[in-house]
């Protein structure tokens, strides 16, 4: 019992220094995707709240939060493009609002079939791109414009 219980007081001294080692990160207005990568749980993104959770695989997504694959590593592009990318999507969110964000932008994203490449040329993803400052992936202006367009036939009054 006793080494039980050493074990469990050291895995609740590793997990309790990784937060607040994460509470300290949260204090700064973070900029830089790398802090965000390296981060243990949670983090902030140009103030946005960041959580990383197991179970994503290599997904991200956001919701006025950003949730981002613990897979993803710092000292990547592609991996910070991801997060740039993400933050675009709040962007949008505070655009459109909560409603129209998630039947414009969240539910055909979720619902895309296309893979690949191809899925970053749908309109509300190149929207995000550009938003969120992502360097890994040009648009032509054609798309970018088509991304604008999209969007603001939901935000334009009728």
């Amino acid at each position: 019992m006793t080494g039980f219980i050493k074990k469990t007081g050291a895995a609740a001294s590793g997990l309790i220094q990784k937060l607040a080692s994460d509470f300290k990160q949260l204090k700064r207005k973070n900029a830089d995707e790398d802090i965000v990568l390296g981060a243990n749980y949670f983090s902030a993104y140009k103030k946005k709240f960041v959580i990383k959770k197991a179970g994503f695989d290599d997904r991200c997504f956001s919701f006025g939060i950003l949730f981002i694959s613990p897979n993803l590593n710092p000292g990547c592009e592609i991996n910070r493009d991801a997060v740039r990318h993400e933050y675009g999507h709040t962007k949008q969110l505070d655009r459109l609002g909560p409603i129209k964000y998630y039947k414009h932008i969240g539910k055909p994203s979720m619902k895309s079939t296309v893979a690949g490449d191809f899925y970053y040329e749908q309109p509300w993803e190149v929207f995000a791109d550009i938003e969120g400052g992502v360097i890994s992936r040009r648009h032509d202006e054609e798309t970018v414009q088509a991304g604008y367009n999209y969007l603001d036939s939901f935000t334009k009054k009728r």
